[in-house]
């Protein structure tokens, strides 16, 4: 039973609604009641009222998978959309209802997409929140400015078109929506959008400009547009080009009469390409874009000069998936910096993203077994087939073009129609795209047929069994599309007359006939698509990337290799993309994310994509998951503490070594601090450690001496029976056990226990920080860990299969979902604290709050079970026996947040004028 289907969204629903007004998991279950026979019911008449078609088992299924996933951190984070404000709005506005509003038309078009009805409500829930924000009024020069933050290729733009047809009911007439600086891509957006919004039937008629400037003529001039009644709105996408942003300007400013009456809403899409200020933001300048985006918004002429008349209302809001440069590069009263609010759009449980791919150390998640490695000789052939010294492409790459002709020949088994892409991204320079391909075509045209297929039936093998349909189930058991929806990998046999008739095609650039129309064939197409390629070869071939029209290709899974570096990292998506093999060397972070092509929606074609990368590569995105992964926590945890983004800009994940990575670019946040040392609000756990059976016995022993001074179990909460509590342990005892314990470093949450402890030691002197909770955590169920005081059963932890063999394993995840809760006094509690314990979806700031141990720090410690064994569903995630020497002692810290605008480590955030008093921990 796959929880995730559709056909289950309506309940789904209905649970989250009740979660929303604090109805307790006891209740649900029961329906809203406390026994089966009021559910029995309960399910009967939802059944004649909504159609309900539910039995008890999926019921009680549905009931504890959605109570899981709010207790897991990945889904409070990722599933939801957040918005953090600089003030509460009173009245939170409602969708649309009337059946001819432009937002209920949309809707309808969502689903005849095929968009499931979880996807709608994600949409509906975020633009509901972002719209609650803007002013349909706003005063002189003050306009409203926010910040969307969406996942590449995640449907940012199904996001912005719905937030625009519920602004059109509620109001808003004007909807500029600037869009990259590639005119096809401002284009293809402008039509999209216009399709989406357009409904001949609405009680909204959307009208397209184009084209504004001051010489813009009759019947697009401002004073032509109906911009007096409700019914006429009025859409242009604008290239973020600095002549069409001073001609847009012209436009709004050539008839102040009826620039007065515009209620706009300018959304800044790619807000952190181009509209970004890299100059010296202390010399007062800016650069020329920057300058008249800045010009439109706070209503002054091309020359930055103040206009006399206002608009009706200017809201501002960028949309972007990497926000890093417009949260730290400047926040001046006077900037796009996001004073007003910023929201996180929520993914659907169809997405494939950082987190799915590459995991999220230190939680349960640890990515798709999706990727390849690229051996540093590899690289080496690589670069002399850039340099022309080499003519042999290496065992990698020939890997994964073996692995891409089987991807097309597994679609055409299939009988899927859309395309099939090969991604390869070894350089931005031109002459070695060219290279490259040369080589590509080399390969295919003289390497014998029986040979290639001889290899193809290896790597097929290899990669089926490293990835398939079971253990997507396994490693994402939230993937929401049901089994019979996805296909089965035929056998070899089965493909192996597909891939013959690949190869005895041509591959080929795409082909231009003399009427202009581009030609595609069976075979595969060649291409290579930089800035340098706008043009028709001799022979009538076209080199840059197109697919052919849905309605006019009759080719089953039509196949294209692309060659390429900059045109390809942002705005363009690679159709069908299964096989990548990158090996670009990024050092920003926001850049890098952006060349992700992998990332997005894979229905009908989930189990086909692979990824070859470069060691240091792999570990850039794997610490870019983490990036993106901290950043919406943070949000979130502001969201829960009314933390206003005016007031305490949004700490950003920096690399412990900058020169393996950094953020963004220096020019594109020079506003940044490196925030003091100051560790309130964070957490630690060790999931790197040494294999050395000396150390670890070390660390057992350390453990028994500190554990063993402590006194007697404190525990006063029976839902935590498998641990035990020490209560009021001075911090010099902590500090001094954690000094004496040796983990390696190469963790990101855990690489600097010295720094940690030196602050400890400092808060302690101060006064701000004194006692703590000590807890032993175990299994309710295992082998017994024996102390003189105390017994704790140890826990059992298996280690990601990895490749290096530098003396150290990693098992991912140390904390359980619960143990947090184990200190928290239920035996000296009243009624309504036992009941919000029992209710617990709040934040544990909260909750911790309530039970009076807000600032009382927590160290937890496991032990790990030397002999811990995988399941067969832990070998489906790549995991192996924990197989060492002695056990393994763990350790997670965690430090209250205390007052709510304290920062922490090892991050970076944007400088505000205002100055936040930080207060005592301890108060």
């Amino acid at each position: 039973m796959n929880l995730y289907h559709s056909k289950y969204d309506k309940y789904r629903s209905w649970i989250q609604m009740c979660r929303a007004k604090d109805i307790s998991w006891d209740m649900i279950k029961f329906g809203n009641s406390t026994s089966q026979e009021y559910l029995e019911k309960f399910l009967e008449q939802q059944k004649i009222l909504n159609f309900w078609d539910v039995t008890l088992e999926e019921w009680f299924h549905l009931v504890e998978s959605q109570k899981k996933s709010e207790e897991e951190e990945m889904d409070i984070v990722g599933n939801n959309s957040t918005i953090i404000v600089n003030e509460p709005v009173k009245d939170i506005l409602e969708s649309p209802s009337s059946p001819g509003s432009c937002w209920l038309k949309y809707k309808s078009k969502l689903i005849s997409k095929g968009f499931r009805e979880t996807a709608i409500n994600s949409i509906e829930q975020s633009s509901i929140k972002i719209l609650s924000q803007l002013k349909i009024k706003t005063e002189g020069n003050e306009p409203v400015k926010g910040l969307v933050v969406g996942q590449v290729q995640s449907g940012k733009t199904a996001n912005m078109a719905g937030l625009i047809s519920m602004a059109a009911d509620y109001g808003w007439n004007m909807f500029i929506v600037l869009s990259g600086t590639i005119e096809n891509l401002r284009l293809q957006t402008s039509k999209r959008l216009f399709e989406d919004l357009y409904d001949k039937h609405s009680n909204i008629e959307f009208n397209l400009l184009n084209d504004l400037s001051r010489r813009t003529k009759e019947p697009n001039r401002l004073q032509d547009l109906r911009v007096h009644n409700n019914k006429d709105k009025y859409l242009y996408v604008c290239l973020k080009n600095s002549t069409r942003l001073k001609n847009l300007n012209g436009w709004l400013n050539k008839d102040p009469k009826s620039k007065k009456h515009l209620k706009i809403l300018l959304i800044d899409d790619e807000a952190d390409q181009a509209g970004i200020n890299t100059l010296n933001i202390e010399e007062e300048d800016r650069r020329v874009i920057n300058q008249q985006i800045i010009n439109l918004v706070f209503n002054k002429n091309i020359k930055g000069v103040l206009n006399k008349e206002n608009y009706g209302s200017m809201n501002y809001i960028g949309y972007t998936a990497t926000p890093y440069a417009n949260i730290l590069n400047e926040s001046s009263s006077e900037s796009l910096y996001p004073h007003n609010f910023i929201s996180t759009l929520a993914t659907s449980n169809e997405y494939f993203g950082p987190q799915q791919l590459f995991g999220v150390e230190g939680t349960q998640y640890d990515g798709l077994t999706v990727i390849n490695d690229i051996r540093r000789n590899d690289i080496d052939e690589i670069e002399k087939i850039h340099k022309g010294k080499k003519s042999v492409l290496p065992d990698s790459f020939i890997d994964s073009l073996l692995w891409f002709l089987c991807c097309v020949a597994v679609a055409r088994f299939w009988k899927r129609k859309e395309p099939i892409s090969m991604l390869v991204h070894t350089s931005q320079r031109q002459e070695h795209h060219n290279k490259i391909a040369n080589q590509i075509s080399k390969f295919l045209i003289q390497t014998a047929h029986e040979s290639i297929l001889k290899k193809c039936k290896v790597i097929y093998k290899v990669q089926t069994e490293m990835f398939n349909k079971q253990k997507l189930r396994v490693q994402y058991p939230r993937y929401e599309i049901m089994d019979d929806e996805i296909n089965d990998f035929p056998s070899f046999d089965e493909i192996t007359v597909e891939i013959e008739n690949l190869l005895k095609q041509s591959i080929n650039h795409i082909l231009l006939e003399e009427n202009g129309e581009m030609t595609f064939s069976n075979g595969i197409h060649l291409c290579i698509d930089n800035c340098g390629n706008n043009y028709v070869k001799d022979d009538g071939s076209y080199l840059r990337l197109v697919y052919p029209k849905k309605d006019s290709c009759n080719i089953i899974s039509p196949a294209f290799i692309v060659i390429g570096g900059a045109t390809l990292s942002r705005g363009l998506t690679i159709e069908g993309l299964v096989s990548t093999y990158f090996l670009r060397t990024v050092k920003q972070a926001d850049t890098l994310m952006q060349m992700g092509r992998w990332f997005g929606y894979r229905r009908g074609y989930e189990t086909l994509p692979r990824i070859w990368l470069s060691d240091q590569t792999r570990k850039q995105f794997e610490f870019l998951s983490l990036l993106d992964f901290e950043l919406r926590k943070e949000i979130f945890d502001m969201e829960q503490n009314e933390i206003s983004p005016s007031k305490y800009g949004p700490k950003v994940l920096m690399h412990p070594k900058a020169s393996f990575l950094m953020v963004t670019s220096k020019s594109k946040m020079q506003s940044t601090e490196i925030v003091d040392v100051d560790y309130t609000g964070s957490s630690h756990q060790t999931v790197v450690f040494y294999e050395d059976t000396n150390i670890l016995r070390q660390n057992i022993d350390t453990t028994v001496t500190f554990v063993e001074q402590l006194g007697k179990d404190q525990n006063r909460n029976p839902s935590s029976i498998n641990c035990k509590v020490f209560r009021n342990i001075e911090s010099s005892k902590v500090t001094s056990y954690l000094e004496k314990l040796l983990y390696p470093s190469g963790s990101y949450i855990f690489s600097d226990l010295t720094s940690l402890i030196e602050w400890i030691n400092l808060m302690d002197n101060e006064g701000k920080i004194s006692k703590w909770n000590v807890i032993l955590a175990g299994l309710i169920n295992g082998d017994p860990f024996k102390f003189k005081n105390v017994s704790i059963n140890k826990v059992t932890r298996t280690r990601r299969v990895s490749t290096l063999n530098n003396g150290t394993l990693n098992i991912g995840v140390l904390r359980g979902p619960n143990d947090e809760y184990a200190d928290l006094d239920l035996e000296n509690a009243n009624d309504d604290m036992i009941a919000r314990f029992k209710n617990r979806h709040k934040t544990k700031e909260s909750l911790r709050e309530l039970f009076g141990v807000e600032s009382t720090p927590q160290l937890f410690i496991y032990i790990i079970d030397k002999n811990s064994k995988v399941s067969q569903n832990e070998k489906q995630k790549n995991r192996e026996d924990l197989n060492v020497g002695e056990d393994l002692v763990g350790v997670w810290i965690n430090m209250p947040r205390g007052d709510k605008t304290k920062n922490y480590n090892a991050k970076l955030r944007i400088k505000l004028n205002e100055k936040i008093d930080i207060g005592d921990v301890s108060e």
